[in-house]
């Protein structure tokens, strides 16, 4: 069994893609839609990593990314942003990585393998 990747992103389309590059490089994912997906998924699914699309659902990005920083279980989960940029500030020290959209796939995997390996 792989290392555990959670993708949030409300493009279903999106987080399909990434799931399946992730899933052809030995990873696991799980998907969530939604803030209340998202909660849920992370309680159930214990991610090793989580990709979190930051204008996702609304506010709801936002909202998922202060619970991880908030909540002791979740504090070292690695957390991967991917953002449109400058519409939305939140401090970013505590996302192990962001990208602006597009952003290039591989240099996806490259941040995912540096932080959980396969």
């Amino acid at each position: 069994m792989g290392k555990k990747i959670l993708i949030l992103d409300d493009n279903e389309r999106v987080a399909g893609m990434i799931s399946q590059v992730l899933g052809r490089h030995g990873y696991d994912t799980c998907l969530a839609f939604d803030g209340a997906e998202g909660f849920e998924a992370v309680h159930r699914e214990k991610p090793d990593l989580i990709i979190l699309e930051l204008q996702f659902c609304g506010p709801w990005g936002s909202r998922f990314f202060r619970m991880l920083t908030e909540v002791d279980a979740f504090k070292r989960i690695p957390l991967i942003v991917k953002s449109r940029g400058g519409d939305t500030y939140i401090p970013m020290e505590r996302a192990t990585a962001s990208f602006l959209k597009p952003f290039n796939l591989l240099e996806l995997l490259d941040v995912i393998d540096k932080n959980i390996g396969r």
